[in-house]
């Protein structure tokens, strides 16, 4: 399960560098721009959508016979999915959380 899990990040730091970098964007502009949940929420929806992104490249890349042939059930496989997804979502959830934060004490402070 645990190299399953790190096959998934390696491919999402492969495959999803544009979209981890437009969500640090959209973070880092929540900073600025008041009254906008929006800017807060969406790397979190776009986080949600990445395990679905590597499925797809999984799929294009045959995993499905290859993985067959390795020691694990298909239930693993499909519960390491979601614990990607849990993962990518809190990982998003945390990093918003600080960047509200770092609003927060912008906020706070009188200039």
């Amino acid at each position: 399960m645990k190299g399953l899990i790190l096959k998934d990040l390696y491919m999402v730091w492969n495959y999803c560098k544009t979209v981890v970098f437009v969500c640090i964007i959209f973070l880092a502009s929540s900073v600025f721009v008041e009254g906008s949940f929006f800017f807060s929420v969406y790397p979190m929806v776009i986080a949600g959508i990445i395990p679905f992104t590597i499925m797809v490249y999984e799929e294009k890349i045959k995993w499905a016979p290859y993985c067959q042939s390795f020691p694990i059930t298909r239930k693993q496989v499909v519960t390491e999915k979601y614990i990607l997804s849990l993962l990518c979502i809190l990982f998003a959830a945390a990093v918003s959380l600080c960047f509200a934060v770092i609003r927060a004490i912008i906020n706070s402070v009188d200039i």
